[in-house]
């Protein structure tokens, strides 16, 4: 979940591509591609501060809206994607 940030960046920055043709979801370009990288900003850093209030995984679940992205395709993804980036979290040390 937290390498795809890097992923999309470097499809944008790095590559010449007009058309995505994704493992799940419609095809799509650039406009699609921002779409999803706003989405994982998003879960990212909300997901952020469920973890560092305290917040257990199924609390965080409960507590994030995926608001406008609660319509795509495969939405009931949100807790597999919050508890791998629990696990993200857990496995990095934070500076005290």
């Amino acid at each position: 979940m937290a390498n795809w940030v890097h992923i999309i960046d470097r499809i944008e920055h790095d590559l010449d591509v007009e058309q995505i043709i994704p493992g799940h979801g419609p095809p799509g370009g650039s406009l699609e591609l921002s779409d999803q990288r706003e989405y994982l900003d998003f879960l990212f850093s909300r997901t952020r501060a469920c973890f560092e209030d305290g917040l257990s995984e199924e609390e965080a679940v409960a507590t994030i809206d995926l608001g406008q992205w609660g319509t795509w395709p495969e939405s009931e993804r949100k807790a597999m994607n919050i508890a791998q980036l629990y696990q993200t979290f857990e496995a990095t040390p934070t500076a005290s």
